[in-house]
């Protein structure tokens, strides 16, 4: 088969606050982790899976959403071989192409001090996402360590 398929869709919780970063060649991106739990016979088993953003995607990921908030993403796995402390790992990461809110709290203001009750008068944002595939480039070598 001349291309694989490289995909994956997963739902869950963002687990840390996003914090948008600049690579050595000024392109945006952020790093964070992303809980996905399934619950079988009374008992929850949580995945903790690394995503990984670049450009449009992270800034749209940085603005809009936070620690704890639902959403699903759409991906490519990426293997990324690291050494440290000389010990040579291989991580698994999720590159993210797309991601969608899961509920409406997702929608947030600029400022995300406001008090809840200020941001449900406001009329909801307009998405100002791109159309699907805009973003669909591999992941570039980045010059911090992780």
């Amino acid at each position: 088969m001349k291309n694989d398929i490289n995909s994956i869709t997963i739902s869950g919780n963002i687990g840390k606050e996003i914090e948008v970063k600049t690579s050595g060649s000024g392109k945006s991106y952020v790093r964070f982790s992303l809980a996905s739990n399934k619950t079988r016979q009374q008992e929850t088993h949580t995945s903790w899976l690394e995503m990984l953003a670049v450009n449009s995607t992270a800034d749209y990921i940085g603005r809009y959403f936070g620690k704890g908030d639902p959403v699903c993403i759409q991906g490519e796995i990426k293997q990324e071989n690291v050494e440290k402390d000389g010990t040579r790992y291989n991580n698994h990461t999720v590159f993210v192409n797309d991601i969608w809110p899961m509920n409406q709290g997702a929608n947030r203001d600029e400022n995300r001090s406001q008090a809840p009750a200020q941001r449900q008068s406001q009329p909801p944002r307009q998405d100002n996402r791109q159309p699907r595939g805009y973003n669909r480039q591999p992941a570039p070598d980045f010059d911090e360590q992780y």
